[in-house]
């Protein structure tokens, strides 16, 4: 059976409900009231815009839209998040991301750092970029504001202490949002995903450099998406916890009966992209789905509104497909980000349901 380190993740992740009152307020966490996030996804359910990441090392001021390529945005004063508080967040009267839009539904995911406060920096010297790393090594996250260099080969720290299973880098200029999944194809460190594109993995070593990250590091290419000269860039880095997180790849079988992951927990959030030919990034969330097998799904790299759409059941070990489609259960590959509701045995052996 599968055991974790962490027997209650809503200490370090997330996901909310709310429905917008174009009104400032203040929201608290229900699953738990400790979490103070330093990293927000929000996107709206019922209506089509885009979705943003904003977090605590640029503050709540800054977002960069995850659906296109556009440079980072500061948002208007008390529109969208206007805190990170210590047991949730606030949001202002108006909106840049349908945070907070008049009877509107809004999803959001929450993930802790460090409160906003850096756990990790270095200087440019050598081949080190120069970044601040906030890091919480308990639930394998952290977030990195680096200076890009043009150089092939600069590296910045993660500060994880343990190999990133996942980097998405985004330049705060125009450029395309890049993604690191450990397990995409044989090759990883040259095959990358874009989050802000349905496009296939990309074969290409101007990313990442050929390089795999190490336990301190994360190397980058000469590409202006992730190391223009001078541009500063934003890396969300995560490793694997088990019973908490996972990232890994499966082979859909284009079958009603269709194919089962193992996670070693029940998702909250599972995040789908086929790998092997073009499709959308959707996105399954426990709290918007209280029963199984027609879920509403988001979409991340375009600006629709949630779609019920796919058949799955979200279970306490991991997820099953339960249709043909396209975006999760045709016969390529797909690659799955997951992060956990509750583990499947907690650490001392309690299944996860009774915690």
């Amino acid at each position: 059976m599968a055991f974790t380190t962490i027997d209650d993740p809503s200490a370090h992740f997330q996901s909310d409900l709310w429905t917008g009152n174009n009104s400032s307020r203040s929201i608290t966490f229900g699953a738990n009231s400790d979490l103070q996030p330093d990293l927000a996804w929000i996107m709206g359910r019922d209506i089509s815009g885009n979705n943003g990441l904003i977090d605590s090392t640029r503050g709540v001021t800054k977002m960069l839209w995850a659906d296109d390529q556009s440079a980072e945005v500061t948002s208007n004063s008390g529109s969208d998040l206007t805190a990170f508080n210590s047991d949730g967040f606030s949001l202002g009267a108006s909106h840049q991301i349908d945070s907070n839009t008049n009877t509107k539904k809004i999803l959001g995911w929450f993930w802790k750092a460090n409160g906003g406060t850096e756990t990790h920096s270095q200087s440019e010297s050598g081949t080190n970029l120069a970044c601040t790393v906030q890091s919480n090594t308990t639930a394998g996250f952290s977030i990195v504001k680096y200076t890009g260099s043009g150089t092939a080969g600069h590296k910045f720290l993660h500060g994880l202490g343990v190999k990133p299973a996942c980097v998405i880098v985004k330049a705060l200029n125009s450029n395309h949002w890049v993604v690191y999944h450990h397990q995409n194809t044989s090759a990883p460190a040259t095959d990358a995903l874009a989050l802000s594109t349905n496009a296939a993995t990309y074969d290409y070593a101007g990313y990442f450099n050929d390089t795999e990250p190490t336990t301190t590091v994360v190397s980058v290419g000469n590409d202006n998406s992730t190391n223009q000269d001078g541009i500063e860039n934003m890396a969300y880095c995560w490793n694997e916890v088990p019973g908490f997180s996972k990232f890994g790849i499966y082979q859909g079988n284009n079958n009603a009966d269709g194919t089962f992951v193992f996670l070693g927990f029940r998702p909250e959030v599972l995040i789908i992209k086929k790998t092997s030919a073009t499709a959308n990034w959707i996105a399954k969330t426990g709290k918007v789905n209280d029963h199984n097998l027609h879920l509403s799904i988001s979409y991340l790299d375009i600006t629709n509104a949630e779609n019920l759409a796919q058949n799955m059941d979200l279970l306490s070990n991991g997820f099953k497909h339960r249709s043909t489609e396209g975006d999760g259960n045709h016969a390529q590959t797909y690659a799955y980000f997951a992060w956990a509701r509750h583990p499947m045995v907690s650490s001392k052996g309690i299944p996860g349901t009774a915690v």
